[in-house]
């Protein structure tokens, strides 16, 4: 399968998130799972380097393996716990990459030091 980038890449809406996620192309369905899933794991390698310096975004249990449905899922909730405190087009306009981090923090809270 080729994926084609726009030439300039952005980061995608809450609206262009439930479009294309659960619209009936099922390449653009692909895609955004795609996308959601690298989105995460750049959350993840900077999580890692966070940790080494002793300063983590989150900290999710030792041997939790993540995947593109826990990234989906985190996304999800977090899109849900939002929108209570936003009016549709203010969530509508939000970047999923800021609401996954969110999510994770908010999932995986690192202790109290």
């Amino acid at each position: 399968m080729c994926f084609q980038i726009p030439l300039s890449a952005t980061d995608i809406t809450v609206k262009e998130y439930h479009k294309d996620l659960h619209g009936r192309d099922q390449y653009m369905v692909g895609t955004i799972k795609m996308y959601v899933m690298g989105i995460g794991q750049g959350i993840s390698w900077a999580n890692s380097v966070a940790e080494k310096k002793g300063a983590p975004l989150y900290c999710p249990a030792p041997k939790l393996a993540m995947n593109g449905s826990n990234y989906l899922g985190i996304l999800d909730e977090m899109i849900d716990t939002v929108a209570s405190k936003k009016t549709a087009k203010e969530l509508d306009e939000l970047p999923v990459a800021m609401l996954l981090l969110m999510g994770l923090e908010e999932t995986f809270p690192c202790p109290a030091k």
